[in-house]
């Protein structure tokens, strides 16, 4: 069966560094999820499923008609994927462990049968992969490193100290009305909300 690769390597999935209007630093980073389960229903999808899970770095753990073949072929190029011939019972998912995702493209009912199991589990939220995009078989993790500490920007700094003396010193000398006039956590002054 023909796949091409290339259709699950759309973007680049190396960190990017993202805009820090103040000066912070921010990046983005992407992580494999760890094993995924992948249930096909076909052996085309349950190859989509297992390729995609694989570009993105994770263990594959394959269970359809055909996916012990599949998996021994994948093994012998190297790829971290174990196959068993067969179903999955939707119930099965509610006891499983060891898995950060479970993929599938199985007929509606069936879906929304594995929807609501998981939604019962208890600890870990496994989410329910029905795309072959690999940014679902991913975890995104954004750090943003706070640089205004350390110096910053310097302009947009000094804007916001300006504005600050300006707030405080208003609040510093302002006389509050007395509790009859206080209505819902906010002062009423002379018909003006504060």
């Amino acid at each position: 069966m023909p796949l091409q690769f290339d259709e699950f390597i759309k973007d680049n999935l190396e960190p990017r560094e993202l805009p820090g209007p103040t000066g912070e630093s921010n990046c983005l980073t992407f992580a494999p999820r760890g094993t995924v389960l992948v249930t096909g229903p076909d052996e085309k999808a349950l190859l989509q499923q297992a390729i995609a899970a694989l570009v993105a770095g994770n263990a594959v753990v394959a269970v359809a008609p055909g996916a012990k073949a599949l998996a021994e072929k994948l093994q012998h190029a190297g790829a971290p994927v174990v196959g068993f011939d067969g179903h999955i019972d939707p119930e099965i998912l509610g006891r499983i462990e060891g898995v950060a995702a479970v993929a599938s493209n199985a007929e509606a009912e069936t879906l929304k049968a594995m929807r609501l199991i998981l939604a019962k589990r208890k600890g870990m939220l496994l989410p329910l992969v029905t795309e072959f995009d690999v940014h679902r078989y991913l975890l995104e993790r954004h750090l943003c490193i706070d640089t205004t500490a350390a110096g910053g920007n310097a302009t947009l700094l000094a804007a916001a100290e300006g504005k600050a003396a300006l707030s405080t010193s208003g609040l510093n000398s302002r006389k509050y009305p007395p509790r009859s006039r206080r209505r819902s956590g906010f002062f009423v002054v002379a018909g003006q909300v504060q």
